[in-house]
């Protein structure tokens, strides 16, 4: 059977220079393509389809059969959330396995299958949906947010996820000034800390001291900021408000107090090393071997579903291979050792000596476009120190100047081999607010239209310089 390793080769890249502010029109909405829905009873009401009982993964109905496990049914929250696949319908089963340069480093291939936000960014990069939480609510003056979680979802112990890992996080830890000195600004619009309150097991409420209207992408990106919760049941042992031995405990482990025992056994993602810390990721870190390779189990308490109510993941483990270097990544890919290779992305470099090895070594390349924009662009310090430079680059005179004269297909050919979109350093097309005209501003390549410019400008040339 053919293997699908996806190496990621991200490939939009564009050279452009920052011109001026632009006027911003929102264009019509289209209805996107659904893949995801918050309920069953929301997936029933947009589809006229029903999901009439849910199964597990083969392994997870054995341990089920030896009383080791609840049935699926309880496992899952009263409404899991639904996911339409893109292709089809998948099967259970496998292992993926991808590169890390580290034990806590270099492991975004698989960290990034696992990464769970509260809301969640759909393909078309334009629309939120609930993810985590069941549903969620922002003030018209966008100083409040409300959240609603899911009735009977748990950790990967079995453990209910509730409103009380939510404040244990906002209380004792983003609000405690040992463990975390240095407050998100995510977290502080208006200067001031935000305000989290319980309002009953499953109803949380946030206020901001001021208008945040950026924050529904917040927690589109909640991972990233602290993740907004963290297992209370599991982490309260470490900490000093709830255990006044937590610094013999952290000696005891070799720590030098309970701050940086409490840490270690906090951190989760790629810096994860706590093989019993609890998860609401599709798979849970249960091993580090010699080696530093981790290994990652399919979490049985996991919260989606699939539109024929088959438990999620398919995948039944991760593996993260720790690798001395790229050098090493690149003969495991080629040789089949690893099911995927993206991270930051892959060097164009390499897209050639993939591209020459795909057969031989049963994978796929894939190129991808970058979702920042642009990957390069030049810009001018616009306050520059220095009245005459700060002058000239507020003039949009020069700034159009220099972009004329970046041959962009020259860069293209020789350093992307052809394959990257020119256009100026601007939002992406999928962007609610993008004009064509936009990504086209001065992307030519004419010498002699910017040589023009700086001659309008006043500007001389100096052939000593």
């Amino acid at each position: 059977m053919r293997k699908n390793l996806s190496v990621l080769v991200i490939m939009l890249v564009v050279i452009g220079i920052l011109l001026s502010s632009f006027s911003i029109s929102f264009a019509q909405k289209a209805q996107p393509r659904r893949y995801y829905y918050s309920t069953p009873s929301e997936y029933t009401k947009l589809t006229g389809k029903k999901i009439t009982k849910y199964n597990e993964a083969p392994a997870l109905a054995e341990l089920v059969k030896q009383g080791k496990l609840p049935p699926v049914e309880k496992r899952l929250p009263d409404e899991p959330l639904v996911v339409d696949p893109p292709e089809e319908i998948g099967k259970y089963g496998g292992e993926y396995r991808s590169a890390g340069f580290g034990p806590q480093s270099g492991q975004v291939d698989s960290e990034t299958v696992r990464v769970q936000h509260i809301l969640q960014i759909n393909p078309d990069l334009k629309t939120l949906t609930p993810n985590i939480v069941k549903t969620w609510g922002i003030s018209k003056d966008f100083r409040e947010v409300t959240l609603i979680l899911r009735r009977g979802m748990k950790w990967s112990d079995g453990t209910p996820f509730t409103a009380d890992d939510f404040m244990f996080w906002y209380e004792d830890i983003a609000s405690n000034n040992d463990l975390t000195p240095v407050k998100n600004t995510a977290w502080t619009p208006g200067g001031k800390m935000m305000v989290m309150r319980k309002i009953n097991p499953y109803t949380i409420k946030i206020t901001f001291a001021a208008p945040y209207p950026a924050v529904d992408i917040t927690l589109a990106k909640s991972y990233i900021y602290g993740r907004f919760f963290a297992p209370k049941h599991y982490l309260k042992q470490y900490h000093i408000k709830y255990n006044s031995k937590a610094n013999d405990i952290a000696k005891k482990e070799g720590f030098a107090d309970w701050i940086q025992c409490f840490n270690y056994h906090y951190a989760y993602g790629q810096n994860q090393m706590d093989t019993n810390l609890p998860d609401i990721t599709p798979w849970v870190l249960t091993k580090i071997d010699e080696a530093g390779n981790k290994y990652y189990e399919r979490n049985p308490y996991y919260w989606k579903v699939d539109t024929a109510g088959n438990q999620l993941p398919y995948i039944d483990r991760q593996v993260v291979v720790i690798v001395k270097d790229a050098q090493v990544r690149i003969m495991k890919i080629i040789s089949q050792e690893l099911h995927a290779a993206g991270e930051n992305p892959l060097p164009v470099k390499e897209y050639t000596l993939y591209k020459e090895n795909e057969k031989k070594g049963d994978y796929t390349v894939y190129l991808f476009n970058n979702t920042r924009g642009s990957d390069w662009c030049v810009a001018f310090n616009l306050t520059h120190k220095d009245p005459i430079l700060r002058k000239i680059f507020n003039d949009i005179r020069f700034r159009q100047a220099m972009s004329l004269a970046i041959d962009r297909k020259q860069i293209n050919d020789v350093l992307y081999f052809g394959k990257a979109v020119i256009r100026q350093a601007v939002p992406p097309p999928e962007t609610s607010f993008y004009e064509d005209w936009m990504g086209k501003y001065y992307i030519e390549y004419n010498p002699d239209k910017a040589n023009a410019l700086l001659d309008e400008m006043g500007l001389k040339w100096d052939k000593d310089k």
